[in-house]
């Protein structure tokens, strides 16, 4: 079945964006997440993924060629076509936001452990680590301390991944700033932190309040502009808070 593959909402200032290249043809196979084109914006070139596995039928807005977010840029052909998306309500009392897209893989999140034992092992093929933990020192933390922290990073990164892929593909309103990469600095402040301690966070902050105790929920409706968002649908993704839990 056929895909229409859209130019998401990535300039700041303006809705128009400049495709710079395709780095796939007509034909060739892709994969969810791989890196498909590039394209100017008003402040940078960005690269653009594919939401979805299948085969490039069709180019349809070529290298060079100016488009406004919301443009079919390509046409793809996939085993499993997204469901047509519902009219658009309205986003104060719209009680669940809704998803298109192609149906999304399963994510393994069992725990991959760290063991002391990589640490001998790195050396040993020459791998020079920066601020290298000792067995000794590693051993005084609790396991399931350290299992939680590693929990912690992992929901950060599924949250942020799941957001990126609900932009792409058209189906989240406005722009987003994530922060993958930057799950143990938001974890490792949250968890030294008193009960008593606030923060507060500005650009690619959905980290940080998914480690101070938000929940996915309310940071998903807030994305989505509703009033079930964690604040009131008014703050969207550069202004994630939540006062109740310590977060200006």
């Amino acid at each position: 079945m056929e895909y229409q593959m859209k130019m998401p909402d990535l300039s700041a200032a303006s809705s128009e964006v400049v495709i710079s290249e395709w780095y796939v043809g007509e034909g060739e196979v892709v994969k969810r997440g791989q890196v498909v084109l590039a394209v100017e914006t008003d402040k940078a070139t960005m690269e653009v993924e594919s939401t979805v596995n299948g085969q490039l039928k069709q180019i349809v807005a070529a290298d060079g060629q100016t488009v406004p977010a919301g443009h079919v840029i390509a046409i793809f052909e996939v085993e499993d076509a997204p469901s047509a998306p519902s009219p658009r309500q309205d986003a104060r009392s719209s009680p669940v936001p809704a998803a298109s897209g192609p149906a999304r893989p399963a994510i393994d999140v069992t725990p991959k452990v760290w063991r002391p034992s990589s640490l001998k092992s790195a050396k040993g093929a020459g791998i020079e680590l920066a601020n290298e933990v000792s067995e000794d020192r590693l051993a005084r933390y609790d396991r399931d301390f350290l299992l939680e922290l590693f929990r912690k990073m992992t929901l950060i990164r599924q949250f942020e991944d799941g957001v990126k892929f609900l932009f792409l593909e058209g189906s989240m309103p406005g722009t987003i700033h994530q922060c993958q990469g930057q799950e143990a600095t938001a974890v490792g402040v949250c968890t030294a932190l008193g009960e008593g301690d606030w923060i507060t966070s500005t650009f690619r902050g959905h980290g940080h309040a998914l480690a101070k105790g938000l929940t996915c929920r309310e940071i998903l409706f807030e994305l989505f502009g509703t009033s079930a968002g964690c604040c009131k649908g008014k703050g969207g993704s550069m202004h994630i808070g939540n006062m109740d839990k310590g977060m200006v």
